[in-house]
């Protein structure tokens, strides 16, 4: 199967990127409005059973992308996607698209080693798990790195909580820990869930709300961490 993949523009993902978003401040620059887009087109080619052979050209991403501060201490970051727009299925019939929101975090930052989430959070088992799309240096996350979606009912790994996390030791150790929505159960009576990493950067810290991927040489990385996810008699452990 081959796989050509072209990003068109990548906007707020990552700071190179945000550098490229149209931005709106106050005055005194406590609040700002910061608008940009993600999008990633892809070519498909598959050889079927049948020797025929299933080509497509799509949008594997297309979101747009608003963020900024509305205080000193506050900050949000609301994006939309629509997957797979355009792609055809077995039958021939292309996907319409349908638009959701995919990212709904509000944070409240008392400073680098305090930090609290709310809204619709991408849980950090992983750092894979809990990449910027825009900073691939794949098309798409690992295969297994999104495999608690459905167990957890979450979407595309995000879950509806909150998370308290900050950087110590001069952004060398990193701690991500929440309690999370998860499977709600019948009449919504499952507990609720808890993850968390823990992580140590050896050189360049990499401590903003989504973990950057390639960085282009920009920066030294080297980082080893810990994950957890449970609720109830599910449990999940990563490292990497």
């Amino acid at each position: 199967r081959l796989r050509l993949v072209v990003v068109l523009a990548a906007s707020l993902a990552t700071a190179a990127a945000a550098q490229e978003s149209w931005e709106i401040r106050s005055e005194d620059g406590s609040s700002s409005i910061k608008l940009g887009f993600l999008a990633v087109m892809r070519a498909d080619s598959e050889e079927l059973a049948d020797g025929e052979d299933a080509q497509n050209l799509y949008f594997r991403r297309l979101r747009l992308i608003l963020g900024g501060r509305f205080a000193e201490r506050w900050s949000y970051f609301i994006d939309t996607d629509s997957p797979n727009l355009g792609k055809s299925d077995a039958a021939g019939v292309k996907n319409s698209g349908d638009i959701f929101i995919h990212d709904f975090v509000v944070t409240y930052e008392q400073s680098p080693a305090f930090k609290a989430d709310f809204g619709m959070i991408l849980v950090p088992l992983s750092r894979n798990t809990t990449q910027s799309a825009a900073t691939h240096l794949a098309s798409d996350y690992g295969p297994y790195s999104l495999l608690h979606s459905n167990a957890t009912q979450s979407r595309v790994g995000r879950d509806y909580g909150v998370q308290l996390r900050g950087a110590l030791a001069g952004g060398r150790l990193e701690y991500r820990g929440g309690v999370y929505d998860g499977a709600r159960g019948t009449d919504a009576t499952e507990e609720l869930r808890f993850a968390g990493r823990l992580a140590y950067n050896f050189f360049d810290p990499d401590t903003g709300y989504l973990y950057t991927g390639n960085n282009l040489g920009a920066k030294r990385m080297l980082t080893f961490g810990v994950g957890f996810d449970h609720q109830d008699d599910y449990q999940a452990l990563g490292a990497d």
